[in-house]
């Protein structure tokens, strides 16, 4: 037992340190970078910031990912990152995708809120996505005859997000780390989760 929690804590030590040399490392790469940075150091920063959850210095390498996937036809959230000695750096993986509007995870509901959605059918009801606090039912009367219908309280609108992705840099080594799932409406600049500016 004690051999799994030293090797627990050694792990976790490891994914702590992993995480200080990736923020250490994104910084000095924001601090170095020249203020007329290149388009392939706009690409580094890109993979560093995405990495990194979006500092407070990540809103120009947001905006550029931004502008490139929102292009006709879009590109990818970002280019070639040219190291020093003139390599590409390619210890990475991406996984993005964009999300269409009949995807449950294309709306995102404030915290306490729960996610409906009512199909359109042929009776003229149309489609609706809706935030709701709680639910309850309420009787009616029709016909001369009792029904129960169900009833959605505190609705909202749900914030709609259309691409997400999700970045390992370093995959298959003891430094690896992966950034959470970033859900982004391409149109507003919404994501979530929020990033640091």
């Amino acid at each position: 037992m004690d051999v799994l929690i030293a090797e627990r804590r050694a792990g976790y030590r490891a994914r702590v340190a992993s995480r200080k040399a990736l923020k250490a490392l994104a910084l000095w790469s924001f601090a170095s970078l020249p203020t007329n940075a290149s388009a392939y150091d706009m690409d580094c920063k890109v993979i560093l910031c995405l990495a990194g959850g979006f500092p407070a210095a990540c809103s120009d390498a947001y905006a550029y990912m931004i502008s490139r996937l929102t292009r006709t036809p879009p590109l990818p959230p970002f280019g070639y990152c040219e190291m020093s000695s003139g390599g590409v750096y390619t210890a990475f993986d991406v996984s993005a995708r964009f999300i269409g509007s009949h995807e449950s995870s294309g709306y995102i509901c404030p915290e306490g809120s729960n996610l409906e959605h009512i199909p359109a059918d042929e009776d003229g009801t149309q489609e609706e996505w809706f935030c709701y606090t709680h639910v309850g039912t309420e009787r009616y009367r029709e016909d001369g005859d009792w029904y129960e219908k169900t009833v959605y309280y505190g609705k909202t609108t749900p914030n709609r997000v259309n691409y997400q992705i999700r970045i390992t840099v370093e995959p298959g080594t003891a430094q690896a780390y992966s950034s959470p799932t970033y859900r982004i409406n391409l149109g507003t600049g919404f994501v979530d989760p929020p990033t640091g500016w």
